[in-house]
């Protein structure tokens, strides 16, 4: 009893590996925020379903009461039994996807177990796609939280193991194997499968706080910056605006070099490069071209893309953020980055967050500039009117005193 359930944290453990995979696809988000469709519903059926192949795969094998096979398994003989860990991945898929979602996962991984065989392949079987479905329901059940607590994930996860062995009792009321399954693997499987579908949520709820986070962290700092930025906007000087901006976003920002520059040439340049990235240089690299007459942010991740003539340039990658002035004049803001791995998810959106916040705070200025040219021609216009009148009055008194 003790081995067995030593071998199996062990395998757990590999297949927690896998899950925080899983965890990394960006597609996963979107059965933690219940942002189901018919294609990614099918989709994410079949990836935890494979998931349940390779936890059934990363099982054992037992034979009158013993251990025979700790290795992967790929076929299982008609006097042996499989201690499965596939109700792992299929509670996992049901707990975020829905009854649909495990379901589908429990019948691809169900349909894996009937071709290995065995003692108890039909109760294998059948206990999965059954698992899905009602881990679906309890997920349902739950379905205020985006992800359910470790501590009802830990014991949702007690009742699958105690399923899998009822449906067997049943099948095989008299069969001296099963008892041994149960004698022996019973108590193993019912912790391993409760302690690693508790720790696989515990594990997404750690990366969707770390996530939310970061994105917390981004927007503050982007309206940070853009609240900062807002007096060098206002100056009508575009090279007192540019660097003014290029020092902020230096400052506050973690890249190696900021550059704002307008269609034509580089307006500003602060941090490594500056000895060799001019004030002046012309705007020459297709990138910078895409994102002026696209108006999308674009990303250079090589020096190729960056093309700089210097060969000991030490910049490596950049994000190029079009800004859209009110005149429909384009200006670029470049952030450079010494390593292509430091351009995060987090610094992209942080870019476009920036961007989009100062071409609106451009618009807002020029609106009201252009409300305050209108007020100052309306005030003009009358002084225009009124002027001529007391000339008129004046003269007209004037003539009036000749008179007398």
């Amino acid at each position: 009893l003790k081995d067995i359930t030593i071998i199996l944290f062990e395998r757990i453990g590999l297949l927690l590996i896998i899950a925080f995979v899983l965890t990394r696809i960006p597609n996963f988000k979107m059965l933690i925020y219940r942002e189901y469709n018919f294609r990614m519903t099918i989709i994410h059926a079949c990836v935890f379903g494979i998931f349940g192949i390779a936890s059934t795969h990363f099982g054992i094998v037992l034979a009158d009461g013993e251990v025979v096979n700790q290795n992967l398994v790929w076929y299982v003989a008609d006097n042996e039994m499989i201690v499965s860990l596939s109700l792992v991945a299929i509670v996992i898929a049901g707990l975020l996807g829905g009854p649909i979602v495990g379901l589908g996962a429990g019948i691809v991984a169900g349909i894996d177990l009937f071709f290995l065989g065995g003692i108890g392949w039909f109760a294998n079987t059948l206990v999965n796609p059954l698992t899905g479905l009602l881990a679906g329901l309890a997920g349902r059940f739950f379905s205020k939280a985006r992800v359910i607590s470790p501590v009802q994930a830990l014991f949702i996860g007690v009742f699958p193991p105690i399923l899998q062995m009822q449906i067997l009792f049943v099948i095989y009321p008299q069969h001296d194997t099963v008892m041994e399954f149960v004698n022996i693997a019973g108590l193993p499987l019912v912790l391993t499968n409760s302690i690693a579908i508790a720790i696989f949520t515990a594990m997404i709820k750690i990366v969707l706080q770390e996530q939310e986070n970061e994105a917390a962290l981004a927007t503050k700092q982007a309206l940070t910056i853009a609240e900062e930025a807002l007096p060098f906007l206002k100056k009508d000087s575009p090279t007192e605006r540019a660097e003014g901006l290029a020092e902020l976003l230096y400052d506050r920002l973690k890249v190696a070099a900021i550059c704002v520059a307008n269609e034509e040439e580089i307006l500003a340049f602060k941090g490594i490069g500056a000895d060799h990235h001019h004030v002046g240089n012309k705007i020459r690299t297709r990138l910078s071209n895409e994102a002026l007459q696209s108006k999308e942010i674009k990303i250079a991740y090589s020096k190729d893309d960056i093309a700089c003539d210097d060969p000991k340039c030490r910049l490596e990658a950049g994000i190029i953020i079009p800004i859209v002035e009110a005149n429909d004049s384009m200006s670029l803001i470049k952030f450079y980055f010494k390593k292509v791995h430091h351009i995060s998810p987090v610094e992209i959106e942080l870019a476009q967050g920036i961007g989009q916040l100062i071409t609106n705070q451009l618009q807002v200025i020029s609106s009201e500039k252009l409300r305050k040219n209108i007020v100052d021609a309306e005030l003009r216009n009358l002084q225009a009117q009124i002027n001529p009148h007391f000339l008129f009055n004046t003269l007209h008194l004037i003539a009036t005193l000749f008179r007398v």
